[in-house]
């Protein structure tokens, strides 16, 4: 049905074919084809005046496959210009001029700059036509008489700054693209985001991706909704909500995304696949509200209410230590997940915190009492603590915040809808979520401890594995319908699903996102450098996917065209894992991406990258005097071409000589090249120009030899077919000549 979807959908999807810049930096005046099936160019013809020539070169491009519509790697050394022609497209425009001018002659040099540097060409495929836009003056560009037509439309925007403004603000033309740039290096100049009607350019990296856990986290707290100018007291839950929010940071959203690419392997079946680079043994804990909330509220920076607000929460939360048992909240992240969701609970309705007043622990370890608290002391965050005799309290152990916990169940299980305030709509959906996520946990072993409870040094959390064998035993061992069954399957579906409730929030169809994810915390998702980088991209890539149902805003909805830019993909990768990065990553966007159209712009040092592209979708890029000029000198074929020709060092590859991608090009050739079933000089053409892709010299041969005795053992069968066409001509002309005289004999009748 998806595939279905794909194909129906395949002319109305935008690809970028071609971009001449005529001043980015050490970009000048530079022209970047990006398709197999074209070859554009902007011939410089003096005068400053250029013709703009693109010719069908009659080459489908082989990754034009499912959501994917074509890929381009582009190399060269450093300071070639690579990550620099990311850059630009990644904001791709096209205004004209008349944007720039100021009607102030002292900046009539700086608007002429600016001018001269966001002049270009781009060149897209939309909706089956080719589309030119540019803001070159009209007379600089020429197109070619050969490209001119039906086909291929031109709109230039030189000079007509009303168009210009009217297609950025309609989001016309290619402004329906979303650009989304992936990179482990630190050293990028992008950073956050852009968007008009939906998402135009997003970056994941680790110097920014703190500004895009901001939009993920933003349904913890959606403030456009929840402030509300004309009260004289902030409600409560707000405002905690709004410090819940600030504690969010990149670490989480990692977190987040990790989970996320997990459970698209475990749904797509290719979490075997991946066991090299995923985690099997996931530490599960929940963070409590004192964790988040003491002392923050006594600090009056950044604050959104009075002060006696934040001053009403702590008193609020104080109470309820006295009836929390530490001891157990180190043991029990659901005993910690019930409280939070109690505390919460508190800030709208407080008679809920009665029993608490007289609930106080004990100071033994049975009981849990409170370190450095004397006993009967009612403890609230930011507050000195009073003393009351003990006989005048009673002992609480911890069923007491089970006990609320369970009581807040049958209070929603009879309340009537239309007698809950909106909050109460939000606390009844949390309390089921809450609910099935001890269940979820209840039977997962502890972590491992060598200290006493009372130990600071006591981990806290549950453990979620696969590898319960030791090494990798399940790897070889476990069934993929027992792999979906297992705990750890079910966790990561549980907290996917949380993540999607994003859309919920963003459609105003619930107050909040998931309370589970408001304290969720997901540990040993420690790496090698090599592990995390791979693992940040593929994860981020899944991320991307899903951000029409986790965006917390509508900004951060992406278009229906899909360009994904990732820089560097070998850094930091061992290379056994360059070599099969674009196998790995194919793999992915097939399954993440079957909503959207995808072409994927990459950047890579190493020639291992290489041997699941053809040249044909290589850029080569060479630094002339700290300038980019694009190599069109020709160069070998890298498609299946052998790895050890591209990098003479094994770097422990094994027994694979070429890309897994390439290897499965090649496999299925050599079955083609077998069953050839037609006689026909087309088949055998068809199968030359697949073969011409092989790089490798003596492999190219040896197929070039067997296609040669195939088609010899093939000449019976194609002679005895010519000689039943030539019958069947023979027969065609006697029945004609017969009807003819038939129809002669009538006439005379």
């Amino acid at each position: 049905e998806n595939t279905d979807k794909n194909r129906a959908s395949e002319e109305n999807y935008m690809e970028l074919i071609y971009v001449w810049i005529n001043e980015y930096r050490c970009i000048h005046r530079q022209g970047f084809c990006l398709s197999p099936e074209f070859a554009v160019e902007m011939e410089d013809i003096g005068d400053g005046r250029y013709r703009l020539k693109i010719r069908d070169n009659g080459t489908a491009s082989i990754f034009h496959d499912g959501p994917v519509t074509n890929l381009t790697v582009l190399v060269g050394e450093n300071g070639s210009g690579k990550t620099t022609f990311l850059e630009y497209v990644q904001d791709l425009t096209c205004f004209s001029e008349s944007i720039f001018r100021t009607g102030e002659g002292c900046y009539d040099s700086l608007a002429r700059q600016q001018a001269d540097g966001s002049k270009n060409v781009i060149v897209l495929r939309e909706k089956g036509s080719l589309w030119v836009y540019t803001n070159l003056p009209k007379q600089a560009v020429e197109i070619d008489e050969k490209v001119k037509g039906s086909q291929v439309k031109v709109v230039n925007l030189c000079g007509d700054g009303e168009k210009a403004g009217r297609m950025l603000s309609n989001g016309d033309g290619f402004y329906d693209i979303t650009s989304l740039y992936m990179t482990n290096s630190s050293y990028h100049l992008l950073g956050g985001s852009s968007s008009h009607k939906g998402l135009k350019s997003l970056v994941f990296s680790p110097v920014s991706l703190k500004a895009v856990s901001g939009t993920f986290f933003e349904s913890i707290c959606p403030e456009g909704r929840r402030l509300q100018k004309n009260r004289q007291t902030p409600n409560l839950l707000w405002l905690y909500s709004s410090f819940l929010k600030e504690q969010k940071g990149e670490g989480e959203f990692q977190q987040m995304c990790d989970v996320l690419f997990y459970h698209r392997l475990l749904e797509s079946g290719a979490f075997r696949e991946y066991a090299g680079f995923v985690q099997t043994d996931l530490i599960v804990n929940v963070k409590s509200v004192y964790d988040v909330f003491p002392g923050r509220w006594e600090d009056g920076e950044g604050r959104t209410g009075p002060a006696e607000a934040y001053e009403t929460i702590g008193d609020r939360f104080g109470r309820l230590l006295n009836a929390y048992n530490r001891r157990l909240a180190k043991q029990s992240p659901a005993y910690v997940l019930k409280a939070d969701f109690i505390a919460e609970y508190s800030l709208i309705h407080e008679d809920i915190l009665k029993g608490a007043k007289t609930a106080v622990p004990g100071n033994d370890a049975e009981t849990g009492a409170v370190p450095g608290k004397e006993e009967g002391a009612v403890a609230v965050p930011g507050r000195e603590t009073g003393t009351a005799a003990p006989k005048q309290r009673q002992k609480a152990g911890p069923e007491w915040i089970e006990k609320v916990f369970d009581e807040l169940g049958r209070q929603f299980d009879s309340a009537s809808r239309r007698e809950q305030g909106e909050e109460d709509f939000y606390f009844e959906e949390a309390y089921w979520e809450v609910q099935e996520f001890c269940e979820l946990i209840e039977k997962l072993e502890p972590c491992e401890n060598l200290v006493p409870v009372e130990d600071m040094a006591y981990k806290s959390g549950v453990h979620m594995t696969l590898d319960s064998q030791g090494g990798d035993h399940w790897r070889k061992n476990i069934r993929p319908e027992d792999l979906g069954k297992s705990s750890y399957a079910k966790i990561c579906w549980f907290l996917a699903e949380r993540i999607r409730e994003n859309s919920r929030t963003r459609k105003g169809e619930r107050l909040y996102g998931s309370f589970v994810l408001r304290y969720i915390a997901v540990g040993n998702l420690l790496f090698s450098s090599g592990e995390r980088a791979f693992q940040n991209l593929m994860s981020w890539m899944a991320m991307g996917a899903e951000l029409w149902e986790t965006a917390g805003t509508e900004e951060y909805v992406p278009k229906k065209n899909v360009l994904l830019c990732m820089d560097e993909i070998d850094l930091y990768c061992h290379p056994a894992w360059q070599r099969d990065f674009i196998d790995n990553m194919l793999r992915i966007m097939r399954q993440a991406y079957r909503d959207y159209s995808v072409q994927v712009l990459l950047t890579t040092h190493s020639p291992l990258c290489l041997g699941d592209v053809p040249r044909e979708n290589i850029i080569y890029l060479r630094n002339e005097g700290g300038r980019t000029v694009v190599d069109r000198d020709e160069h070998r074929q890298t498609f299946a071409c052998n790895l050890y020709e591209l990098l003479d060092d094994a770097f422990y590859l094994g027994h694979d000589t070429m890309g897994r991608f390439a290897k499965d090009y090649v496999d299925r050739l050599i079955r083609d090249i077998d069953t050839i079933q037609s006689g026909r000089d087309s088949s055998y053409r068809e199968l030359q120009v697949r073969i011409e892709r092989i790089g490798d010299s003596f492999l190219r041969r040896k197929l070039e030899q067997q296609l040669e005795r195939q088609w010899r053992r093939m000449a019976p069968v194609r002679q005895q077919i010519s000689r039943l066409e030539a019958d069947r001509e023979r027969l065609d002309r006697q029945i004609d000549k017969l009807r003819r005289q038939e129809e002669q004999k009538w006439k005379q009748t």
